[in-house]
């Protein structure tokens, strides 16, 4: 080792840290949770992400838009589109 550094030592974590977001995934529809997401984002539609309500409708008409092109057969507008909106 050269010097100015030091070793760090690679351990196991502990089980209570080894759960990632199970924890909050199983409050998740807690009242307090509810309460919190219906105060973010004015609607509680149980996001997990910082979408709104109007955000995701404006997704679904994007993706009802590229799924009628593709149904259509015409997959270079459809292609066009997803890179445009990406």
């Amino acid at each position: 080792m050269e010097t100015g550094q030091r070793e760090i030592a690679v351990t196991e974590p502990e089980p209570s840290q080894a759960r990632g977001y199970d924890t909050f995934y199983e409050r998740f529809d807690a009242p307090l949770m509810q309460r919190l997401r219906q105060e973010a984002y004015g609607q509680d539609i149980g996001q997990h992400s910082w979408v709104t309500v109007e955000e995701l409708a404006q997704d679904i008409v994007r993706l009802q838009t590229v799924v009628a092109l593709s149904e259509r057969g015409a997959v270079a507008r459809t292609m066009y589109l997803a890179e445009r909106k990406a």
